[in-house]
This record gives structure tokens, C-alpha cells and sequence, in this order.
């Protein structure tokens, strides 16, 4: 099967595309898996389209040459998720929209309108809150499935957590503010060894933006990873990767579902608990945790796992 990956967030359309290629389909699209932090991807050579694809792209007026022969279209979500839905749809292309939690109420309702008006199109959610947001709103069932994001987990861990610090990353939390978990790091930054990175992060002393090696450092070697979250997904796609490295998890309840996604994470609703919840991963590497995560990883995200809910989905002709 031929894919196409509409491009929307590179380090997702690089492991997807990968995958897929894993799974014996063929990948071209409008994304980026040129970037020289990631090895290319055997048999993908077409990562940036000639001519005014991306123009048509932007403006919504992509073409079926455009596709290049395509038989499905992978969609990230986008700003215009919905409008791109329904452009597919209009193409006759059967569609998966990935909805990986970034958008409003707003936009689930317009795409699930578009998917109620089209049998081509389906959704697939990585978030639990996402799949029950888009059910309550009458999304077809049919038309709706959970498909956690895949990574190859031979390129994660092991955990060692030598280093007495506590680590945390993520750009929305810079970019959403308040809410987002940004207001609560002031007052801990003061009390606790925590090291930062991300978008805006070196204003308050952090690292900035980082690679990815050096970012798989840290998830191995501090002793916990401190997820924030960012409204109004439940939980971003670092806690993701500190998971696959076996890394244990405090996270910020950012009231916005994390407790019902599954991860075996510790929340804290408080300031006071999450000094507190510091504190022991500092005094004591806490290996039962590790543990337990990384088993939640190898089941829940790991490629080959993910792969086969995907063929699922592309053998029922996207009919989710």
C-alpha cells in the first residue's frame, strides 16, 4: 500500500514513516524526515515535493497529483485539521486524521461533522480523553480508534538514574503559559536540582532546545522525569519517550484528563506534593518504578505493537 503523510510534526512523521515502511508499505508525503539530528529512512527518497505542493498544501488545494498515487492519506492534526479532512474526502481519498490532543472542542466538532458527512474519513486518537471527546460528540464508533504513537524501543534505556536531578522538557509549556504547568516551576526551581530544556527555557535558566541524543542522556541518567503537561492534552509526547527509556514519571495534574490515560505515572496535584514526590526519587532511585513503566512502554507504545493495530485499520480499507 501506498502512503501519504501530510506533514504537521516531524519527530512524529519520522517513526510513523518509518514504521510504515517496517510494514512492507511504500511512504511519500509532505513532511520533514530530512533533519540531520535522525538517520534517513531506507526507501524514502520524495521528502520534499517539487514544485507548489506546499503552497497548495497551506492553502487547502491540494491536488490528486499531488499525492502521487497514494492509496491512503495519514493526516496530522493541523490548525485546519477539519478543512484538510474535508479536501481529502472531496478527492475520494480514505483518511486517517491522527488527533494527538493539541486542538479545541471547536475543531473536534467541525472534523467529527466532516467524518459523519464521509465514510472516507476516520480518526485516530493517541489519547484516551481525545477518543471519548470525539465519541460523546457523535463521532461513528466505526469510524474511531485509540493508536498510541509507536517507537522502536531498541533506540531507548536503559535507565541508570545516576545523577540526583530531576528532568523536564517540553516546548508547549513555554509557548501555552499559565495552565500548562510553566507557573509552577518557579517556585520549585528554587528548591530542587531540576535541569530544563525546550523552547524559552534557558529564560529561566534552562537549556534551551536540545537534540535528541543529548535529550536521550538525560532521560537515562537523571532520576526522574517531571511531566507538566499542556492544555488541553492530558499529557505531551516527552512523558511518551521518558516511558520507552524506562525512565519514572512525576506529573502535574493539569486538569485535563491525565489520570485516565493509564500511564503508571505519579500525579500530584500540589506544589507541596510534587516537592514531595521529588524529594524521594533524589534521595533514592526509585527502581520498581522504572520498571513498571518501561513494561507499560514495550506495551502500549512499542512499534511493532502499534504496527499491528495500524494493518488492522489499513486492511479494513481505513474504515476505523
Amino acid at each position: 500500500m501506498k502512503i501519504y503523510i501530510q506533514s504537521c510534526h516531524a519527530v512524529l512523521e519520522y517513526d510513523q514513516a518509518r514504521m510504515f515502511t517496517m510494514m512492507g508499505h511504500e511512504v511519500v508525503g509532505l513532511f520533514d524526515v530530512g533533519s540531520t539530528q535522525r538517520p534517513k529512512i531506507p526507501g524514502i527518497t520524495d521528502i520534499d515535493p517539487p514544485g507548489d505542493v506546499h503552497e497548495r498544501s497551506t492553502n487547502c488545494q491540494t491536488t490528486l497529483a499531488d499525492l502521487q498515487g497514494a492509496d491512503v492519506v495519514v493526516m496530522h492534526q493541523t490548525g485546519d485539521f477539519p478543512e484538510r479532512a474535508a479536501m481529502f474526502a472531496a478527492l475520494g481519498m480514505p483518511t486517517v486524521c491522527m488527533a494527538f490532543g493539541q486542538g479545541n472542542l471547536p475543531m473536534h466538532t467541525r472534523l467529527t461533522e466532516h467524518i459523519k458527512a464521509s465514510p472516507l474519513l476516520s480518526v485516530a486518537s493517541y489519547s484516551l480523553k481525545d477518543a471519548d471527546t470525539y465519541a460523546d460528540l457523535g463521532c461513528p464508533l466505526e469510524s474511531l480508534a485509540m493508536i498510541r504513537f509507536g517507537k522502536r524501543l531498541s533506540e531507548f534505556g536503559p535507565w541508570v538514574g545516576d545523577i540526583p536531578v530531576i528532568y523536564c522538557t517540553g516546548n508547549s509549556i513555554h509557548e501555552r503559559g499559565d495552565a500548562c504547568g510553566w507557573e509552577v516551576l518557579e517556585p520549585i526551581l528554587n528548591t530542587m536540582p531540576i535541569i530544563l530544556s525546550g523552547i524559552g527555557t534557558e529564560e529561566i535558566g534552562g537549556l534551551g532546545e536540545i537534540d535528541p541524543a543529548a535529550q536521550a542522556i538525560l532521560f537515562k541518567r537523571c532520576r526522574a522525569f517531571l511531566a507538566l503537561g499542556t492544555v488541553p492534552a492530558p499529557y505531551t509526547l516527552a512523558p511518551m519517550e521518558a516511558a520507552c527509556h524506562g525512565t519514572p514519571i512525576i506529573a502535574w495534574n493539569n486538569g485535563h484528563g491525565i489520570h485516565g490515560e493509564g500511564f503508571p505515572w505519579q500525579i500530584c496535584d500540589t506544589t507541596s506534593e510534587l516537592l514531595n514526590a521529588m524529594g524521594e526519587h533524589l534521595d533514592k532511585r526509585q527502581t520498581l518504578a522504572s520498571i513498571e513503566i518501561r513494561e507499560h512502554a514495550k506495551q502500549h507504545f512499542a512499534e511493532n505493537v502499534v504496527a499491528k493495530t495500524w494493518q488492522q485499520v489499513l486492511n479494513e480499507g481505513v474504515r476505523i
